[in-house]
């Protein structure tokens, strides 16, 4: 089964950082746990490649914070040749344990494979992500479900480097990404 045959018949509302590789490593339903963003990556991007079933319309985008929120934040989506749809700009993290929702241009996401992206200008800050132990990938495995690292990358910028770094298996990306509407 390939990547987007899993999502066959999805109604798009929201794209998550989540959302290819918690079905296929079985972390579903899986309790969420408080992590530090990694000092070593501060002012660097999580990349998550995801897969959009249909276009629809964004209004906002989202984050899920851990119990110490702070410095700045830039979510965005890019096409899967990196070119930037759009971006939150550097927006100020706040709500300790709550999901952070926060206002964009409305913007119209394409379908199809795109790259959605997190950044943060300062180490230690916590995100929500689920609560899993820090696996052993094999070399390879996270660019294969599609995780990686941009440098340098707060804020967003118009398009991402080519190659991405790939991620390192101790980085776990936090949940994030656009909605179509906030409840």
């Amino acid at each position: 089964m390939g990547y987007a045959d899993q999502f066959a018949g999805f109604k798009a509302d929201w794209l998550n950082s989540w959302q290819g590789m918690a079905d296929m490593l079985g972390y579903v339903g899986t309790a969420l746990t408080s992590n530090a963003w990694p000092a070593a990556m501060q002012n660097d991007a999580y990349i998550s490649r995801v897969w959009n079933p249909e276009p629809f319309e964004a209004s906002f985008a989202y984050l899920m914070n851990g119990t110490t929120p702070g410095g700045n934040i830039d979510i965005g989506v890019y096409t899967e040749s990196g070119e930037k749809i759009i971006a939150t700009g550097a927006t100020a993290q706040v709500g300790a344990n709550q999901t952070q929702f926060i206002s964009i241009v409305k913007t119209v996401i394409p379908s199809g494979v795109l790259l959605l992206a997190l950044a943060a200008d300062t180490g230690g800050v916590q995100f929500m992500r689920p609560n899993v132990t820090t696996p052993s990938f094999p070399a390879g495995m996270l660019a294969a479900y599609g995780w990686a690292q941009a440098a340098a990358s707060m804020p967003l910028p118009g398009s991402l480097p080519d190659p991405l770094i790939e991620a390192t298996a101790s980085v776990i990306p936090p949940m994030f990404g656009l909605i179509r509407r906030w409840p």
